[in-house]
């Protein structure tokens, strides 16, 4: 029996020691930090705002050409909701290209840690717990404000007068 008992000891500690040598081997960033206080979040955010601002821009244009074309409310309606749908599609595409900017800077930080140190990086969201000394989020927060985002055009909104003619 305790020839046994030592057996499950000693296949336990055996079990253990690729986890204790594990931890040296990973680093965590916390990716809803990054997307909070990096630069380059402030800015898409910055740019998600401008671009707002164009779209409700645009819908203001859309009412004052639908009322300039004294449509029947029904009309009016269907051709401001159409309007709208195609605005709200808009801004949520602009949304996502903004994240998308922000997130392809993050990785870019992060494979530029990694060819320093050969460890692999995981999300601080994807773990129940882990050690502070394993966090790298200033690192890369610090690597991505070294940098200047790119984000795309202001979007242009065109209104049709009806005939088949943009404004």
């Amino acid at each position: 029996m305790r020839m046994l008992k030592n057996l499950v000891c000693a296949l336990a500690l055996c079990a253990a020691l690729p986890c204790a040598s594990l931890a040296a081997d990973i680093a965590v960033v916390d990716v809803a930090r990054v997307y909070a206080e990096s630069k380059a979040a402030k800015e898409a955010d910055a740019h998600v705002n401008k671009v707002r601002a164009v779209l409700q821009q645009g819908m203001a244009d859309l009412e004052k050409n639908l009322d300039a074309r004294k449509l029947s409310k029904k009309e009016r309606e269907a051709e401001l909701g159409s309007g709208l749908r195609v605005l709200e599609r808009q801004m949520q595409l602009e949304i996502q290209a903004a994240r998308n900017v922000v997130h392809e800077m993050m990785t870019a930080a992060v494979k530029d840690w990694r060819k320093k140190k050969s460890v692999a990086v995981l999300a601080r969201q994807q773990l129940i717990d882990y050690s502070p000394k394993l966090d790298i989020t200033d690192s890369i927060i610090k690597s991505m404000n070294a940098k200047k985002p790119k984000f795309g055009a202001m979007p242009v909104v065109k209104i049709s007068d009806g005939k088949g003619e943009k404004k």
